[in-house]
């Protein structure tokens, strides 16, 4: 690993197994961006599928990461940054899968943490750590092919309710599930549906007519056709607006200071729109080529609420941001891949963006 050094983002960070850094930003326009030395991580390769999340047990915030290990850690579990150190949070004994997905459930008494457990594209269990002890769900476990993709909570803290979106081949002649719901209890599929492509993305919005599921999807789910995003009313699925101008998209909650909208960011980057409510709003981007497995996110850094997005192309990511107009480049994570972003809103861990995944270079 070489020694790291102070550098801004015109310059580059390299380490080798460099999996994880922190971006950090004054307000925007005031000073350019930055990348922390705050870790001196040593993390082995391999995760390039790696998930992050913020999670507050009621200690205080902690960074969450699934897909990592580190170097000298021969326990394999959850990697865990408290502000000062890490530390490793072992998964399920029951676990098995090689890839996980984590997603914290701050607003809930207990807090709790929701993980995934995956092997070879096929969903074995979810499970939740409450009080410090994991707890199985008992997910019903499909056919060979049924990977996960996503992790929404509830609209309601005080529920324990959260919903799974991705594709999951039932098998034995049974239509194929999209959504399904955990009540506290049993899990409930949304949807039954033909469609072999699966939901990108999940979120809650209240469009002015009640909050509401929303659901990236391709071109329909539960038989009824839907292009780019379906609403959940409660009872059944129903298209947005006469269809969504960014296909099969990514999904975030944003304001951009006329008001929350729900913003849908194309799957190949070309475009970026906004449903106010009443009507999409398309805006194309400038960007110089075509970019695949795109991440949306809204979050305030330094007091201002930013929309940014990551996007990788040949062996490279780039992190941009919306700025009212178009799509401003911010930095490149080169020599592999990030996969996922998150940021500690208390400003605890830090007033920065973190980017998690498998690269060697940042800037």
């Amino acid at each position: 690993m070489l020694q790291q050094k102070m550098i801004r983002t015109r310059k580059s960070l390299a380490n080798a197994g460099l999996v994880l850094v922190v971006a950090t930003s004054a307000a925007w326009g005031q000073c350019e961006p930055e990348w922390s030395e705050v870790f001196t991580p040593r993390f082995m390769a391999g995760g390039h599928q790696a998930s992050a999340t913020i999670f507050d047990d009621g200690t205080g915030p902690r960074l969450v990461v699934s897909d990592l290990e580190r170097f000298g850690e021969d326990q394999h579990g959850l990697q865990v940054w408290d502000g000062q150190a890490w530390s490793t949070l072992l998964l399920p004994t029951e676990a098995v899968g090689d890839r996980q997905i984590v997603r914290s459930l701050n607003g809930n008494l207990p807090p709790r943490l929701v993980l995934t457990d995956e092997e070879v594209n096929r969903l074995q269990d979810v499970y939740i750590l409450e009080n410090g002890e994991w707890q199985s769900t008992s997910f019903p476990v499909v056919s060979h092919f049924s990977p996960a993709v996503c992790i929404e909570p509830g609209p309601n803290p005080a529920s324990e309710e959260f919903y799974i979106g991705g594709l999951f081949i039932r098998g034995g002649g049974l239509p194929n599930t999209l959504v399904y719901r955990w009540d506290g209890s049993e899990w409930t599929p949304l949807d039954e549906t033909s469609s072999g492509a699966s939901v990108a993305d999940l979120v809650w919005f209240d469009d002015g007519t009640g909050m509401a599921l929303y659901a990236s999807v391709r071109s329909e789910i539960d038989g009824v056709a839907a292009a780019g995003v379906a609403r959940w009313d409660g009872e059944s699925w129903e298209e947005v607006g006469g269809g969504c101008p960014a296909f099969w998209p990514s999904l975030e909650v944003h304001d951009d200071g006329s008001g929350l909208a729900l913003w849908a960011l194309d799957t190949l980057g070309e475009l970026l729109a906004k449903w106010d409510g009443t009507a999409w709003t398309a805006f194309p981007l400038q960007q110089d080529n075509a970019f695949f497995d795109w991440r949306l996110t809204s979050h305030t850094i330094a007091g201002q609420e930013e929309l940014f997005w990551l996007g990788e192309l040949n062996d490279e990511s780039h992190l941009w941001r919306w700025d009212g107009q178009e799509g401003e480049l911010v930095t490149t994570l080169s020599a592999g891949e990030a996969s996922d972003m998150a940021v500690d809103p208390t400003g605890t861990l830090g007033e920065g963006l973190f980017a998690v995944g498998d690269f060697l270079q940042a800037g």
